[in-house]
């Protein structure tokens, strides 16, 4: 008999969350509510932690909890949104969050077991850059298909993401930089009661859960 949806979503965010996923999900909630704060705040276009932050909830919350991370991400957003006010390609760009996190979250064993830090830092690099790209391409998709602005042929989808660089450029900085930074930090925080190298990734796989 198959288990009812609501004790399988009782068990999922709840009763099966290990000792270490209830000690990081406090820190989980606190930089969401930080970023949901910041997106309603004046600043540069496209340049906000935000979804560096949902990256990071990604990585912290790992692969075994990537749903969960991906729903928190999204409360975080809709919260800025009915603030700053909803729009016709929220779909969209719920889904590139969604993809954020879920890179976070699997591509963080690639970071954890680099045995360098230029290595981990690299392995951030790319996978922040990847994330970012992505929603790049899944944003403006819904721009260019549920929008009024560009007609729906393949000259309005060339001058939609033409006139969407600028904008990715801020974008894919911002990301890259805090994603990076967050990361790293993180990793550092981790792992400050390592006393080598080999038993940093150690260290880290641990606190990980895996």
């Amino acid at each position: 008999m198959s288990e009812a949806p609501g004790h399988f979503l009782k068990d999922y965010f709840s009763n099966q969350l290990s000792d270490r996923e209830k000690s990081v999900l406090p820190v989980v909630v606190v930089l969401l509510v930080v970023a949901a704060v910041l997106r309603t705040q004046p600043h540069i276009a496209n340049v906000t932690p935000f979804f560096a932050i949902s990256i990071l909830v990604g990585f912290l919350l790992g692969p075994n909890r990537v749903v969960l991370a991906g729903v928190l991400s999204a409360v975080a957003m809709l919260a800025g949104d009915l603030v700053i006010g909803l729009h016709w390609t929220m779909i969209f760009v719920y889904a590139g969050m969604a993809i954020a996190t879920i890179f976070g979250a699997l591509g963080s064993n690639s970071i954890i077991t680099q045995r360098s830090w230029v290595r981990r830092i690299v392995a951030t690099f790319t996978v922040t850059g990847l994330a970012s790209t992505s929603f790049f391409i899944v944003s403006n998709l819904g721009v260019w298909l549920v929008g009024a602005l560009y007609p729906r042929t393949i000259e309005g989808l060339i001058t939609c993401f033409t006139l969407a660089i600028p904008f990715f450029t801020n974008s894919l900085t911002a990301d890259l930089f805090f994603g990076t930074v967050f990361i790293t930090v993180a990793l550092r925080i981790l792992n400050q009661t390592a006393a080598t190298p080999e038993t940093e990734t150690s260290l880290v796989k641990q606190v990980h859960g895996r």
